[in-house]
């Protein structure tokens, strides 16, 4: 459905006006804000209380979707469409000017208001458009499920500038390695639930070093090397490590490695599942861990744990409890302050 206003709102006196503009559903308000940069400044004037983050997602099926969310409820949402059913030429270095936008609500896909793109709007000042008239500061999540390179790096990087943070980055392994990488930079959590997309342009070790509050990898197996190089607060990851390997790590702990995590899971998988304490903590000083320290561990039973000890750094300034678990095979590590 393509919009078209038939009321002549603009004909209309101060007070009337004033009352129909704070009256329009969301969606005729985003679209009324499109009509010119007058009906925009209209818009950005009514009071924007109720708008929290904005979402991007880059769809496997070459289309970007901004969506604004509202009430803090996840079902409230106003969604944005762009370069739907447009052709994309993987070898362009800018992105082309939209050709339209549609503009829907809610969680799930359906018809929305149908924007012909008659300002010759480029792609980031549609995403300038949306910041401004939501009052929207806040890039809460960045999802990157689009093809491998479909989308120029540099227009994207630059689209986004304005936003010097992002909360939730979430990577596989058809993302661009370099848009990912941009945004990566300035993300505080990274989820990458397949294989990651890395190594051809930009090294693995590269991402591992990034000062990140999370990071998870749960498809892709880390090394040794690679858990040495972890410099996230919070880290997830699956490995082939042997008990001897991750022996190397702890060891390397106490001597100072990895001197920002707190809170670290490494699942082991393959032939080097069977729990194995004795090699784990060979050559280490450790003790029972108590109760308390134990219930840190939040979400696992007492019949999970196949043991908790606490190790120190070689000064002793700092602890860590150790937890071996038996249903998932892990090791996970909690650091105190």
């Amino acid at each position: 459905m393509t919009v078209e206003f038939k009321f002549p709102i603009d004909k209309l006196p101060k007070r009337p006006f004033s009352y129909v503009l704070r009256t329009m559903d969301v969606v005729d308000r985003a679209a009324y804000s499109f009509i010119s940069p007058k009906t925009k400044q209209q818009i950005c004037a009514l009071p924007q209380t109720r708008y929290t983050h904005m979402e991007v997602f880059f769809s496997s099926k070459s289309f970007i979707r901004v969506s604004i969310k509202f009430d803090n409820n996840i079902a409230n949402k106003i969604n944005f469409y762009l370069y739907e059913n447009e052709f994309l030429d993987p070898e362009f270095t800018d992105l082309p000017i939209p050709q339209s936008m549609e503009i829907g609500i809610g969680m799930f896909r359906q018809p929305g208001t149908k924007l012909p793109n008659t300002r010759g709007f480029t792609f980031k000042q549609y995403i300038d458009h949306i910041s401004e008239i939501f009052n929207c500061n806040q890039l809460h999540m960045v999802d990157l499920s689009m093809p491998r390179d479909l989308y120029p790096a540099e227009p994207i990087r630059k689209a986004f500038n304005r936003f010097p943070e992002v909360r939730i980055l979430s990577v596989d392994q058809g993302s661009s390695e370099q848009i990912a990488y941009d945004f990566l930079s300035k993300s505080k959590y990274c989820i990458i639930d397949k294989a990651h997309p890395f190594g051809r342009q930009i090294p693995l070790q590269k991402v591992l070093i990034q000062n990140l509050c999370l990071l998870c990898m749960r498809k892709h197996p880390i090394t040794l090397n690679d858990l040495l190089l972890i410099n996230s607060t919070i880290g997830e990851f699956t490995s082939n490590l042997t008990y001897k390997e991750l022996n190397r790590f702890l060891k390397s702990w106490q001597f100072g490695s990895n001197p920002r995590i707190r809170n670290l899971t490494v699942y082991i998988r393959g032939r080097n599942q069977e729990l194995n304490a004795t090699v784990l903590f060979e050559g280490i000083r450790h003790e029972e861990a108590s109760e308390e320290d134990k219930r840190e561990f939040f979400g696992l039973r007492r019949n999970e744990m196949y043991m908790a000890r606490n190790i120190w750094t070689k000064d002793g300034s700092r602890r860590a409890t150790v937890l071996l678990c038996r249903v998932v095979p892990c090791v996970q590590m909690i650091v105190h302050e």
